[in-house]
């Protein structure tokens, strides 16, 4: 997981307010098709231990964005990019479809 050239920040959205296919519907929204794009995991708790912030950063597309930062408020740390990836799960399509079954 890595930054876009020119981020300081990772982005990420909150599941409890934005749902997995909301994230795909975006890449549309911006005339990317979605097909061969997935949608990752990983737990707020996994990110702190790593040192990492998450603070929302609400969008006009996705009131759940949020960046993920290193402790201070710093640049996203290009060795936290591995270590949070090791976190971090694939959803599947059943998951996509319906995030209440996301364990």
């Amino acid at each position: 997981m890595s930054t876009r050239p020119n981020e300081e920040h990772l982005s990420c959205s909150l599941l409890k307010v934005t749902k997995p296919q909301d994230l795909l519907d975006q890449l549309k929204d911006q005339g990317i098709e979605p097909d061969g794009w997935n949608v990752a995991l990983f737990k707020v708790g996994d990110a702190r231990a790593l040192g990492l912030e998450i603070s929302l950063d609400k969008t006009d597309s996705d009131e759940g964005h949020c960046l993920l930062k290193a402790e201070g408020g710093l640049d996203y740390p290009k060795i936290a990019g591995k270590k949070i990836a090791k976190k971090t799960r694939i959803l599947n399509a059943d998951e996509i479809a319906d995030p209440e079954s996301i364990e």
